[in-house]
Parts: C-alpha cells; structure tokens; sequence
C-alpha cells in the first residue's frame, strides 16, 4: 500500500522499526553457553578418566601440602583422595555399624515365611497351560533357603509370586508371615527384592550406589550416621571396600563407555545395594549367575553370614550350585516342569529321592545338585549310567579329585575374602569374630554351615511363632521326617525319563507333605486376585493385624524424593553426552541457523524470509529431541528394574526427575533461540524478544516431552521413534504456513486438524509478535520475494514484466502491512490465548507420560 506525505507509515498508525542483528544479545549468549556445557564435559570426561582424575588428585594434594596452616583449603578433599584415608575413617564406622547391626538384630522380627498350594496357568494359542501348580515351601530365620530347578520348571513365577510381583487372575495361593496370612504392603515392609539383572548407574560410584539404595530403603527415623555407618559395613562385608569410590562403569547411551568395575565387582554391588537395609525378609534372584567361582562363593557367605548373624530370613533362587554353595544352603525347594519335587533341608533330598528308586552314586554322578538337576529334567534324551563298566581306580581317581576340588576352591576363597578389622571382635559366637590367622566373618559362617545357629531369643514365649515353625521343623535346625536312605542295587543308576514318572514323583511328595504337616493344607485355595493382589488388611484374620507386626515403613516420600533428584544430577552431569554435549548441540545448531538467516532485511524484502525463519525454528524444536531418545529409553529401563524392587513410588521418580530436566530443556531452548534471534535481527525490544522467547521455550517443552512420552509408551527404542514421527509429521503438515486454511480443498474435512498442532499455534504467535503492528519499507520496491515467489522463475514477458516492474517501483511512499500478512495467513490469536493453548498441550503429555510410567511399574509389580 502507499500513503501521501513523508512518513507513509503514520497514517497507517504503523511504524517502520529498525532492524539489523542484536550483536550483544547472541555474542553474550553464545560465550556463557559455551561455558556452560565446557565446565560439565570437562567434569564429566575427569570422572569417566580415572587417570587423569588421580594425577589431578595427586597435584592437589601437594598443593595443599605446601599451603599454610588454617588456610580455607586445607581441610577440604576431593571424591578422588578421600580413599587415602579410608582405613582410619572405616574402622570407625564400622564400628559404629557392628553396634548398630547388634541394635537392628534384638529390634528385626524374626519371620517364617510360608507359602501354600501356589500355582499360574497362562492361556496359550494350544489352550491353557500350567506353568506351576501345587507348590508349597516354607523359609525360615537364620537360614538361606535356595529355590532350584532346571530350565522351564517355574523358578520365576514362583519369585515373582512369592514377592506378588505377578498379578494374574489365573494365579492362585497363599502367603502367611509368622502363621498369619499377609497382604502386599505388609510384605513390601518387611521384605527386600533383589532382582537378577541390576539397576547401578555406570556414572555413580560403588559408595554412591550404596548411599542412594540406603537412602531409600532404610527405614525413618535412620540418621546420617546410623546410614554411613551401614554402608561403610556393608561394602566392607562385600569386598567393596577398596572399590567404593570406583565409577560403576558400563556403556552409556549414544555409545560411549566408562571403564569401571568387573562383572564380579557389579554383582557383588547390585547385592549390597539390596541389603543395606537389613529387611527381616529378602529374596533373590540368581545371585550368583554371571559370577567365577570364587565371586559366587564369597556372595553365598555373606548372605550366609546375614542370615545367621542377624536372624533374617533369605530365599534365592539359584542356578547350578557348585558343591561349596551348596553346602551354605539350610533348606532346598526343588521345582521341574512346574511341579514341587521336593522341598526341605538340604541333607534330606539324597535320602527322599532314594526311597522313590532313585538312588545317588557321588562317584558316578558327581556333585548332590547336579544329581537332583539331571534327576528332573526332561525333554532330553537321558541313558541309565552303568556302574559295572566302570574301573575302581577311575572311580577312586573321580572322588580324590572333587574332594580335592572342593578343599581348593574353598581355601582359595577364603583367602581371597576380605578380612573384617580387629575392632570388630567380640570375642562372641554370636557376633562378629576376627582372630589370628582368621578370615574373620566368612571363617564364622564357614563354621555355622554345617548347622544354623541356635533357635533366636525371640521365638522364646511366642507360641504362635513356634507352631508356625513347626509346620515344617524347627526354625533352628528345619528337621525333616528322617527318610531311609537306600542302598545302590543293581547295574545301573536311573533318572526320570518321562512326564509320568516326574508327575509320580511329584505326587509322592506331596502325600508326603500332606501326611507329615496336614496343617499347610487349606480346604480350599484363594485365587491371587484375593490374597496376591489384596488391598491393605483384605484376606487378614481376626488378631492377624497384631500377630503380624508391620515393620517401620521405609524412608518418607521426601527423603525417597531427595534422593533420586541427587541421583538425577549425578547421572545428567557426569554423562559427557548429557548436559555438556546437548548444550553445545543447541548452542552451534543455534550459531548455525543464526548464520544462514544473518541479518534479515528489515524491508518488504524480508517479510517472507521471517515467517520462513519461525516455521523452521518451531520445526528444529520437533526434531531436535530425537537426539535424547536413547536417554529416554536408558531411563525407562533403569527405572523398570527400581520398581520391580520396589524401590520407590512412581510419582516420586517422576517428580525428582521434571525438577531437574525441566529447566536443563528450558535452558537448551533459550539458548538456540537468543543465539539465532540476535543473529537474524529479529524484531527488536526487550518486550517482544521476551515473548518469543517464552514461546519458543513452550515449543521445546513440548517436543521433548513428546519425544519422551513416545519412548515410556513404547515397547521398544524402535517403536518409539515410530510413535515420535507419527506425532511430528502431522505437527509439521498442518500448519498455515504450508497452506492457509481457508484454501484447504476438503474444508472442515482436513482443516480441524490445526487444533492438534501445537507447532501451528507457535508458528502463529511467534508470527504475530513478528509481524503485528508492523510496517515494512517498499519504497526501494518489495520483489517477488516478499510474495514468497523466486524472481528468476517468473518470466520475462507480457504483463509479468510489468508486474516485475511494478513490484521494484513502488516509490518513496510505499509502506507494507504486516498485519495484512497475518490475516491472510491465519485468524489472529490474543498473547494470553497461545500460552494457554500451549500450556494446555504441555500438561497433557505431562500426564501421558506419568500414565505410561505409572503402566510399567504396575506390570513390574
């Protein structure tokens, strides 16, 4: 348009504003960003490069060496040189720890854990199947309880619902603590899961690890003291003490990986990560698979020594045991093909299978467990071992050797134990020991493997207790009904080569059971939907409440909150890809998208250019969080295995983790966007770039919470990135910038599309505060290019030639309308209503996420 005068804009009550780039505004950006993200990746490689982490340690600790007396910087110690003192500060806390463990073994609630008539069946495309039915057991205190079976004979389901874990209508049986029947939140007070695979962190240490585990499994009320006092002991126990402030290590996500502990040294961690709170009960999940021999045997010790020294009650499952295992294992639960083939204390398997035909020939068949594995399993061919063919020298030469194997393997363990300082004997049988010449707590166990411990004082004047323990023996000793044991007649060694025979021997046993503890039969079994999955007091006899005493819940909300907010810190800021690579990938990106747009016309010319720079900016904002898709996923799984320990509730994961990566997105956001807003030049004021500057921080939010929902909804990585391209297209599509919709072809049949493109209502404010109330110079002419047309493609000739022409003279009184531009693109939208749009869209996949979080954790429970 064109107006008389000399100010052509002002009878249009539009103003011709300056334009050119903000050199200030994106110089300053740019420097602190890049301080920024170089102060956390030279923090982060420091922490992934133990060497280079101990010669810095080594130069400030000369430094502080040649300061002065009283200066501020001699009593400070770095993450790296505090293992120079550990001996002096370990021995204290250790100490400190044995009598708080003394304290926590008079307070724990001896448990006898029962459970009755389990069983699962799962509806397959050939019908049903039960994959367990008929399983009874029970574990007692001061003993270690394994749970065997060969592959497929229902080790996992019967874990999953002894700790009600698996919630299946189709699952059925009963759970009692003490005799009294338990309901899941009493059990998750009182019980800790370990599971098999392990949750650590590859950029937290061993210390921190165990910190953070006792920050939210130790009950309230525990000090700070009391807390390190415990974690100093258990690393102690563990072997972990020289390697507490060794980084975890492990590959990250986008590739890199830290060099950390063995996968030993991991196994040993993940299990004193689940210990550290000394729960009453605790189950495990093969905690030896994976582990050497001597690894394995020093783990079996210690849950030995806990079972014995703190009378807690310990149920793993475990795969292959090795003689020297199996020798610390009081009570066995034998599982094949679902079945319950045998369950009681381990000296009594040999004699029961014997009186069923099935004789043991160590000689032959080598090790107890082995026997009792082979024994069981089918679909395999298995051929009766003849004895005669074999010569008594080679039979002589077989048990001189594992004898001797097992004397080796044992010595050679026990001198590979750490030794428990001095300060902590006694001089007591019952308590911690550590004479010449001894290996201390594991020479102790060594000692009580043959027999627990006597029965606890607590038991004493508890009858109900005592008949509870009597259903399957003493809590003490588990004595069994002595079976006969028979003698190897014949040539041959039989083992159960069809399902009949399995299916025999599994119901001998339990007429068996039924015959010499008629109490664990109930006339009817309550289904897991009644008992497994009970709320809060369901399914609880009359006094069963006071019979059962809860024990203290675990830490506050708070403090559970607190703890995974420091672990969150720890895991963005020590991740060189993390917070320090994601800054500089926005902060170059921004330098670079700033440089193609440098400087815009501030005439007609420039119109197009701005509305093309606003869609490609709300366009970047969908794209770039794909980069953070394999962090996204690595925390989910993470996040799966804490739940399946219950570790915390998912509201207080997800809490800790929004305060944290909420103003780190933000700050990416801010920081692409003043970098590219000052090098384009866009619309100069403080007011303005403001208000873009919060749209386009909404626009970030939004497409990385988006990202984020796709990857917890998600099954797989895979799928995820499937989910996030089919919520970015659209948003791209269905914008006005691509085509007005009032020019959509099929109407109302396409167009109502707009509403769920949050991209299109940020392309439109950021338009409007752009383009709004703004006049753009023509008088030097305003070109095709202001129409969003290339010159060079309109021909030459005829009319088109005028209209060239005309378009670069327009003379000194033409003025451009940037609110004409905006009402032919779009129906205008007040400030305050595309916040709250945006808003609102962020809100939604605020609780997407939390109902896809909220999912996992109830199929891992």
């Amino acid at each position: 348009m064109s107006a008389p005068g000399n100010d052509p804009s002002a009878s249009f009550g539009l103003v011709i504003e300056p334009a050119g780039q903000l050199l200030t505004l994106w110089v300053t950006t740019f420097v602190v960003a890049n301080v920024f993200a170089g102060f956390w990746l030279v923090k982060a490689f420091i922490n992934a490069l133990p060497s280079i982490a101990y010669r810095l340690s080594k130069v400030s600790s000369a430094i502080k060496l040649h300061m002065p007396k009283g200066s501020s910087g001699s009593h400070s110690s770095s993450r790296s040189s505090s293992s120079s003192s550990l001996p002096v500060q370990s021995l204290d806390s250790l100490g400190r720890a044995s009598e708080d463990i003394k304290k926590h073994r008079q307070q724990m609630q001896p448990v006898v854990f029962e459970w009755r008539n389990m069983g699962c069946t799962v509806h397959t495309a050939s019908g049903s199947r039960a994959i367990l039915q008929g399983v009874w057991g029970c574990a007692r205190p001061r003993q270690l309880h394994g749970l065997l079976g060969p592959s497929g004979a229902g080790k996992s389901t019967l874990l999953d619902l002894l700790t009600m874990r698996l919630h299946n209508e189709n699952c059925t049986g009963q759970l009692h603590i003490n005799g009294c029947p338990i309901t899941q939140q009493q059990l998750a007070n009182s019980s800790v899961y370990v599971p098999q695979f392990d949750s650590l962190v590859p950029v937290m240490t061993a210390r921190e690890s165990v910190e953070f585990a006792a920050a939210v499994r130790l009950p309230r009320g525990t000090t700070r003291d009391e807390a390190a006092a415990r974690v100093d002991l258990v690393l102690q126990l563990m072997g972990l003490a020289e390697q507490q402030h060794m980084l975890v290590g492990g590959p990250l996500p986008g590739g890199l990986v830290l060099p950390g502990m063995s996968g030993s040294e991991r196994k040993q961690l993940h299990i004193a990560c689940g210990v550290v709170a000394g729960a009453s009960l605790v189950f495990l999940d093969e905690p030896t698979t994976g582990l050497d021999s001597c690894s394995a045997l020093s783990i079996m010790l210690f849950l030995k020594g806990m079972a014995t020294q703190q009378g807690a009650t310990l149920l793993a499952s475990v795969h292959q045991p090795r003689a020297v295992i199996w020798s610390q294992l009081d009570q066995v639960t034998l599982l094949a093909s679902g079945r319950l083939m045998y369950t009681g204390p381990t000296e009594e398997l040999v004699p029961w299978f014997n009186s069923l035909g099935y004789p043991y020939n160590p000689e032959v068949q080598g090790t107890t467990p082995d026997w009792a594995l082979d024994l069981v399993s089918l679909g395999f061919d298995k051929a009766a071992q003849p004895l005669p063919h074999l010569q008594q020298q080679q039979q002589q030469t077989r048990k001189d050797s594992l004898q001797e194997s097992l004397q080796e393997s044992l010595q050679e363990s026990l001198q590979q134990l750490p030794a428990v300082p001095r300060k902590l004997s006694k001089g007591s049988a019952g308590g911690l020991s550590h004479g010449k010449g001894s290996h201390g707590f594991a020479t102790a166990v060594l000692a009580s493997a043959g027999a627990a411990a006597g029965p606890l004082d607590a038991l004493d004047g508890d009858q109900g207790l005592q008949d509870s323990c009597s259903l399957y023996g003493s809590c003490s000793s588990g004595s069994f009904s002595t079976i006969p044991a028979l003698s190897i007649a014949g040539e041959q060694l039989p083992l159960m080569t069809t399902k009949e025979q399995l299916e025999d021997a599994a119901a001998a046993f339990k007429q068996h059971l039924h015959k010499q503890h008629p109490g664990l039969f109930v006339p009817a079994a309550v289904t897991g939907k009644d008992v497994l999955a009970a709320a809060p007091g369901a399914g609880m006899e009359k006094g069963a409440a006071a019979a059962v005493a809860v024990p203290t819940a675990g830490a506050s909300s708070w403090a559970k909150y607190k703890a995974l907010l420091w672990r969150e810190v720890l895991v963005m800021t020590r991740n060189p890809l993390d917070v320090g690579g994601r800054m500089l990938v926005f902060t170059y990106l921004g330098l670079l998208w700033g440089l193609v747009c440098f400087d815009l016309p501030g005439d007609a010319s420039g119109i197009y250019a701005r509305t093309m720079v606003a869609y490609v900016t709300v366009a970047f904002y969908l794209l770039m969080p794909y980069v953070s898709m394999s962090l996204f996923s690595a925390d989910k799984g993470l996040f799966a295995e804490d739940v399946a320990g219950r570790l915390y509730h998912p509201l207080q994961y997800y809490a800790a983790k929004l305060s944290l990566s909420l103003p780190f997105n933000g700050a990416l956001a801010i920081a692409f966007q003043l970098i590219f807003y000052g090098m384009a030049g866009m619309r100069h004021g403080a007011g303005v770039m403001v208000q873009s500057t919060v749209i386009s921080l909404l626009s970030g939010l939004i497409g990385m919470q988006a990202v984020y929902c796709c990857a917890v909804l998600a099954s797989s990585q895979d799928l995820a990135f499937v989910l996030a391209i089919a919520w970015t297209c659209p948003n791209m599509f269905v914008t006005s910038f691509m085509q007005p919709f009032q020019n959509y072809r099929l109407g109302w049949g396409i167009s109502w599309m707009r509403y769920i493109s949050p991209a299109g209502f940020a392309w439109q404010a950021l338009m409007q505060l752009e383009l709004g109330g703004r006049a753009f110079d023509c008088s030097k002419g305003a070109g095709l290019r202001a129409l969003g047309l290339v010159e060079d493609l309109v021909p030459d000739t005829g009319s088109l030639r005028l209209l060239k022409q005309g378009l670069s003279r327009l003379g000194p009184t033409c003025i451009a309308s940037g609110d004409a531009v905006i009402a032919m693109n779009m129906t205008p939208l007040p400030y305050a209503a595309s916040i709250f749009i945006l808003l609102g869209y962020f809100v939604l996949l605020l609780g997407l996420t939390y109902w896809g979080i909220w999912r996992i954790s109830k199929r891992k429970h």
